[in-house]
């Protein structure tokens, strides 16, 4: 079953090429996704755990036949992982593969001027955050689905998809 997320304008769309992105709270704080990479928004679901997963992994659910991994991101982010609460989000991401992003909330898409998103210079290959947007005033990092991506789980099926 899919979560409902309401569609919005940030503030002054008027510029050009506005972008869509997917506001959602972390430890309590605004996030942004390039829509672009968002397929679908699910209710939490208890993950299988995983043997030897790598930091941020919390484990892999069945998602439409195949197994993809939950990602924490807060391990990324400097925080520490939470326990699982119903009232999560799972979001399903397409970056090199497709992978679980487990958030607090996923709240709503916003289309914004490209003028009010700043792209980040960064010399890191993947870095974790892309950009910077403003939202009524205040600073939203917009999250790089990239640089989240644990990797394919299962061999054969490189990226995940059907």
């Amino acid at each position: 079953m899919a979560v409902p997320v309401t569609m919005s304008t940030g503030e002054d769309t008027a510029g050009d090429a506005a972008g869509l992105y997917l506001l959602c709270r972390i430890d309590g704080r605004p996030y942004a996704l390039p829509a672009a990479a968002v397929e679908r928004i699910l209710p939490l679901a208890a993950p299988m755990a995983l043997p030897d997963a790598p930091p941020g992994v919390l484990g892999a659910l069945d998602y439409r036949g195949a197994l993809l991994a939950v990602v924490d991101p807060r391990p990324h982010l400097g925080s520490p992982v939470a326990p699982l609460a119903p009232e999560q989000h799972l979001v399903v991401l397409a970056a090199r593969t497709r992978y679980l992003l487990r958030v607090d909330r996923a709240e709503r898409i916003v289309a914004l001027a490209a003028e009010r998103v700043a792209a980040l210079a960064s010399p890191a290959d993947r870095p974790l955050l892309s950009a910077v947007a403003r939202l009524d005033g205040e600073p939203v990092p917009v999250l790089a689905p990239d640089a989240l991506d644990p990797g394919p789980l299962v061999r054969g099926r490189e990226d995940g998809r059907r």
